[in-house]
């Protein structure tokens, strides 16, 4: 398109410029055949002069004419020596003084390969020259492979002999001459690098082995020192363990003792051993504070834990504790120091608990309400004061709160119980509720009313037989004794003989009672002076273990008929079994709470 632009597009123009660009084309092609020929030439040139030099002596070493006597002798020289070390080596003769001939058929060698400088110089002088190399390193690797091997034989035996010192320096010798090998005979077939690491390997570990070892016994022998109450000699011990350690984690860093692992085994021993002391005080310690407080010096049991705990707190702020165990063993002492701390103030509690459940159990009611006030207030300020003491359980602050919170009630609450006993003719000192519990005294007592029809004159129903439970639990504080459900035997005991007559008489039916639950006691009581044993509501009684997980309701209820009820009807229920029909009495138990 230049050309075109030139010359313009007519025909004739078109061939002006056609002309031109083959012209330019032909220049082009003929700079770049000349500048290829010339580069052959400058690559071949040597090669066939040294092919026509080499031409005559292809054949054999002796083909290549030499006219330089110097020349001549050179190659003269080298055969002799040749002819030389050939005949040692067949007498059996291999050594330095071999080698040397071949150094000097070397040295010869290279004089007649330089004083041809004029000429390149001929392929087989080359190649001569390194055969005569490949022999003399062959030889004198063997030679010297032979003392290596000897020197690690040998050191291995003073090794075991025990005297590492020397064992290190014959293998250091191994190592040497195995580096001579690779370095100054490097065509010899025992040239080999791994070699040279390996011994290097075990001399690392001969030199560290014992300091490890060192190491390890003076660290043991502290332990044992520590055994023998010796701390100050143990704390010296460990701590040359731990220098070793350290000489070898800085000295002989390749070393496989030389591992950040056994450095923090080293300092944890240091630790321990420096700790070892005060652990021990804090031991004896601890035992002397149980001792005084199971003896009853109490006094003596704080002080004792109080100087455990310092002792404890100082270790804990000095050492590591990565599990937790000196933690844990700090919190027990300060339950040790609570609980110490706390007997007088538990004696007088329990003191009050005493006689509070006593005025109870006499209904001394003045006597109670002074006495349930301060049992209350000591209890508060001990559960305050020693939050860790041991004796913290065995305070029962549920039952001096709930007993404190019924204060004004209990009068009334004592009053609606001990009116409404009466003995049961089973068992010794057992009083049983002449109607079933009212929902006046269950409402006092648990604070709720979960019946379906409220009125406090009648049974309470729709409770659990878990709640039935609860409250005989709950009355039994306010009452100093044992309150249970009652059990089979009793119950049948006071029930007495029954016929339909009497049903008639004494229990609310589905005949009598429109099928409704009615007030309590409002029929005639039977011969032993309970009412509503039959009807009404049926009863829950203790647990029976042949029924496993389930539990009797007795008696039947408003919506039985007298025929069933003078069957003495007995019901499996579930143990939260809610039933509108369903309530319960308790038996009380003359013998006073155990203190």
């Amino acid at each position: 398109m230049k050309f075109l632009h030139k010359y313009g597009t007519r025909s004739n123009e078109i061939r002006r410029a056609k002309k031109e660009l083959y012209g330019r084309l032909s220049m082009a092609v003929a700079a770049v055949v000349f500048l290829a020929l010339m580069f052959l030439i400058t690559q071949f040139r040597p090669r066939i002069h040294e092919e026509a030099v080499t031409g005559q002596q292809e054949s054999d070493f002796r083909g290549d004419t030499l006219t330089d006597p110097r020349q001549i002798n050179f190659r003269q020289q080298v055969d002799a020596i040749v002819e030389e070390y050939n005949s040692q080596i067949g007498d059996g003769v291999s050594g330095p003084d071999s080698v040397e001939l071949l150094n000097k058929a070397i040295v010869l060698q290279n004089e007649l390969i330089q004083s041809r400088s004029g000429d390149i110089a001929a392929r087989v002088d080359v190649d001569r020259l390194k055969e005569l190399h490949s022999i003399r390193d062959e030889t004198m690797g063997q030679y010297l492979i032979a003392q290596s091997i000897r020197q690690e034989e040998e050191a291995s035996k003073v090794w075991e002999n025990g005297d590492f010192a020397e064992a290190v320096r014959l293998l250091n010798r191994a190592v040497n001459i195995q580096s001579k090998i690779n370095e100054q005979y490097p065509l010899s077939s025992n040239s080999n690098s791994s070699r040279s690491l390996q011994l290097i390997s075990q001399v690392l570990v001969w030199q560290t082995q014992p300091i490890a070892e060192k190491a390890d016994r003076l660290k043991d022998e502290a332990y044992q020192l520590i055994k023998e109450g010796q701390y100050a000699e143990a704390r010296r011990r460990v701590r040359d363990a731990l220098n070793q350690q350290i000489l070898l984690n800085e000295e002989f860093r390749q070393s496989r003792y030389a591992s950040v692992f056994r450095m923090r085994k080293f300092e944890e021993a240091v630790s321990e051993i420096d700790a070892a002391q005060d652990v021990t005080s804090v031991t004896n310690l601890i035992k002397e504070a149980e001792g005084a407080l199971d003896s009853g010096n109490y006094q003596i049991a704080e002080a004792k834990a109080k100087e455990a705990e310092t002792l404890q707190m100082g270790l804990l702020d000095k050492f590591k504790d990565p599990n937790g165990q000196n933690e844990e063993l700090l919190a027990n002492i300060q339950i040790l120091k609570d609980t110490a701390a706390s007997m007088a103030a538990f004696q007088r509690i329990q003191s009050l608990r005493k006689t509070t459940r006593t005025a109870l159990q006499k209904r001394d009611v003045e006597t109670f309400q002074t006495l349930i006030s301060e049992w209350s207030r000591e209890s508060t300020v001990f559960v305050r004061r020693y939050k860790k003491s041991r004796l913290l359980v065995e305070v029962e602050l549920e039952e001096v709160e709930f007993l404190q919170k019924l204060r004004s009630e209990i009068p009334s609450i004592l009053e609606m119980v001990y009116n409404n006993l009466a003995p049961v003719s089973v068992g010794d000192n057992q009083l049983l509720y002449k109607t079933e519990v009212p929902q006046a005294l269950y409402e006092s007592v648990i604070g709720l009313n979960p019946s379906s029809q409220k009125d406090p004159i009648k049974p309470v129903d729709s409770v659990t037989w878990e709640e039935a439970q609860n409250f005989t639990h709950m009355l039994s504080k306010i009452l100093a004794k044992p309150v249970s459900l009652p059990g089979r035997s009793i119950y049948t005991a006071v029930l007495g003989e029954t016929n339909l007559q009497l049903i008639r008489s004494q229990a609310w039916s589905s005949e009598n009672s429109n099928r409704l639950v009615q007030q309590c006691g409002q029929l005639s009581a039977n011969a032993s002076g309970f009412h509503d044993l039959l009807g009404n509501v049926a009863e829950w009684l203790d647990a029976d273990s042949s029924y496993k997980n389930q539990v009797v309701a007795i008696g039947g209820s408003s919506r039985d008929s007298s025929a069933r009820l003078n069957s003495i009807p007995e019901d499996l229920r579930s143990r939260t079994e809610r039933n509108r029909f369903i309530g319960f009495r308790f038996v009380v138990h003359s013998k006073a709470v155990s203190e």
